[in-house]
């Protein structure tokens, strides 16, 4: 994918080369924990293993795939690093499905204030990719798992454009997860978005970073996002680098 980035120069990808060999070094720990989690079987099936994390505190409704465990001891490390869970935080979630990454911030973040973004709705992506379609379960298991912090959140069940066309302008976020269409396009369009809501040392999180299911490589999410960070490279700091994408803002 790094070839791909001719358009940019040579030194863009050598510079996002070297952050994710960096990366691997710096965040060894957290991913040994995570390999560790899932006793080292790296072939692990997402779609099927949908079996209860022992990582939460609370007892959840998950019935479908699970595609955020492999990102949990990054994020406490992220979280310990920003000391994230002393403060009051705006959290922003873009594509929520069961709410396996919502119930970890609203548990691990206490101080935090939660808006959910996701119109909860078959989509032909996650229908082809994943096999997963049934969204009125989806979205009922969500409404459960995050009912016990009732007064901590806000469901707006939308697509994200929808939802940042009637924000108001003034609206700002601390912490913001980007997780929702993959089409390279969109996830450039939510960036865009995001960084007009997003404080001064805020922390903007891209799943998928090398997703590639699209047959056309340049549709996927990794060519979105760093149009993105090259477009806006003097304003973020790459905090990490691997499966997933972490800026913060300068």
């Amino acid at each position: 994918m790094f070839e791909n980035l001719s358009e940019y120069g040579f030194l863009y990808p050598l510079k996002l080369s070297a952050h994710l060999i960096f990366c691997e070094i710096i965040f060894f720990k957290s991913k040994k924990l995570s390999a560790e989690y899932q006793n080292f079987s790296f072939s692990r099936n997402m779609i099927t293993d949908t079996k209860p994390p022992d990582y939460y505190k609370n007892t959840y409704h998950f019935n479908f795939m699970d595609s955020f465990s492999l990102n949990v001891f990054t994020w406490e490390s992220i979280f310990r690093k920003y000391k994230l869970k002393k403060l009051q935080t705006n959290y922003l979630e873009i594509g929520c499905f069961e709410g396996r990454a919502s119930v970890f911030v609203l548990e691990q973040l206490n101080k935090s204030f939660c808006y959910f973004v996701d119109p909860f709705e078959e989509y032909e992506e996650m229908t082809l990719s994943t096999g997963q379609n049934n969204y009125t379960s989806i979205f009922e298991n969500f409404s459960k798992n995050i009912q016990e912090f009732e007064g901590r959140y806000e469901v707006h069940k939308t697509t994200s454009d929808l939802y940042f066309e009637k924000l108001n302008p003034s609206k700002k976020f601390d912490l913001v997860y980007v997780d929702g269409s993959h089409l390279s396009q969109d996830v450039y369009r939510d960036a865009i978005n995001v960084n007009k809501h997003l404080k001064s040392k805020g922390l903007l999180i891209f799943d998928d970073f090398f997703w590639s299911w699209y047959k056309d490589l340049n549709d996927n999410p990794f060519f979105g996002i760093t149009k993105f960070l090259f477009e806006n490279i003097d304003n973020y700091k790459i905090v990490y680098l691997g499966d997933q994408l972490i800026l913060r803002k300068k």
